[in-house]
């Protein structure tokens, strides 16, 4: 079970990331976070992230990411989860001659 403080971190990490989510899929459907609480460690938490995101035509899945730290862990997620988007789509044209 997650503290109120977490519940927090997670829906203000989520809120920020779910427009960059918009813009990598036109049509996105469901984004799903599942967040997995392992056995703590010397009073620490750790978290493990599985993030699922439903497009129209693939659905796209980050789940290799777990730490201590809730804010640090969920923001590589998130980020491994957009690489993968752009990595599937090509929509990255920085520095492609004309």
């Amino acid at each position: 079970d997650l503290t109120p403080e977490e519940v927090t971190v997670l829906t203000t990490m989520t809120e920020r990331y779910y427009p960059r989510l918009l813009r990598a899929i036109k049509n996105l459907n469901a984004l799903i976070v599942h967040v997995k609480l392992h056995h703590e460690t010397g009073g620490r938490r750790q978290y493990s992230f599985h993030i699922r995101c439903i497009g129209p035509t693939k659905p796209f899945e980050t789940d290799k990411h777990h730490g201590f730290e809730l804010s640090q862990t969920l923001h590589h997620a998130y980020d491994a989860l957009l690489a993968e988007i752009h990595h599937k789509f090509h929509n990255d044209v920085s520095g492609k001659p004309d």
